[in-house]
């Protein structure tokens, strides 16, 4: 493992994370630098680098946004590299392509494999939060010889229900979330119970929940991502048919779009939330203080 050199390192960001970076940057004493990327009318990029290369660089970026954000990623790198750049310290808050672990049909490209080598290829060190891990238990199996930093963000949501809720229910809409579930109400001192989900597409799923322990209570969903927003929409109605006198959702990586944060308003989620690993709207629970401390351990 590299340690940090604070006389030799910047930080780099892309623009939806320019803000996680200078809060990072503030709490380090460093400077952080925006990278440009102009997007063509045919959907190519143009990276446009710092003038300043450090020989140890801090990139935060957002890997959410597609197809493009990796290719935008392998620019930036490659180019830090040719302009002098010894070691990389990528913080990506959220990781894509890990829900794919597994080939479920013949022929299916085991996607979370590809991507976990390619990431290590391109990097030295990663800081991830709560990466979509089901069959595979540690990040270290997907990603080779890079050092990682899987950091949870359980305690900061635990203790952000305990103070913003009068002693919520907090719901698991299926055995995934256990683990994230599991860890919230043990860091908030909270009760939970977890869902079983059969997903019948994207868009439908069929939940079973035990209704007894939601009424008169105040029910939290608690998901580690969200795209779509129809399993937490089902689990909401199954808590309001068992009595619940609110609902309202949390979510580690927040996916939604436009079409997703529609079903969750019409399932009448009253409050929707997510942590900040995802630049949204739905943000309210800052993870900038976690990021930091783990860096400050290379300094």
């Amino acid at each position: 493992m590299t340690f940090i050199n604070k006389r030799s390192c910047l930080i780099w960001s892309t623009e939806s994370h320019a803000l996680l970076a200078r809060n990072l940057a503030k709490s380090l004493s460093l400077e952080s630098q925006p990278v440009n990327i102009h997007h063509f009318p045919d959907g190519e990029s143009k990276v446009t680098l710092p003038d300043t290369s450090p020989s140890q660089l801090i990139l935060v970026t957002d890997l959410s946004q597609g197809n493009d954000a990796l290719i935008e990623l392998l620019f930036i790198i490659r180019g830090a590299r040719q302009q002098g750049v010894k070691h990389i310290i990528l913080v990506a808050p959220y990781l894509p392509y890990m829900r794919q672990d597994v080939a479920f049909h013949p022929g299916e490209v085991i996607s979370q494999q590809v991507f976990g080598s390619w990431l290590g290829e391109l990097t030295d060190t990663l800081i991830t939060v709560d990466p979509h891990l089901h069959r595979i238990n540690t990040l270290e199996a997907v990603i080779p010889e890079t050092h990682i930093f899987t950091l949870n963000a359980s305690p900061y949501i635990g203790q952000h229900l305990k103070s913003a809720y009068n002693n919520p229910l907090l719901i698991g809409p299926d055995n995934e979330s256990a683990q994230w579930v599991s860890s919230t109400a043990a860091a908030g001192k909270l009760d939970y119970h977890i869902a079983n989900k059969t997903r019948l597409g994207d868009k439908h799923v069929e939940i079973e929940i035990d209704v007894k322990q939601m009424s008169g209570r105040e029910v939290v969903i608690v998901d580690d991502m969200s795209s779509t927003g129809h399993t937490i929409a089902v689990a909401a109605q199954h808590a309001y048919n068992s009595g619940a006198t609110s609902v309202h959702a949390v979510i580690t990586h927040a996916l939604l779009t436009s079409e997703g944060m529609a079903v969750l308003k019409q399932a009448n989620i009253k409050n929707i939330e997510s942590t900040n690993t995802i630049p949204h709207s739905t943000n309210s629970i800052d993870l900038s203080n976690m990021l930091a401390a783990t860096l400050k351990t290379l300094l």
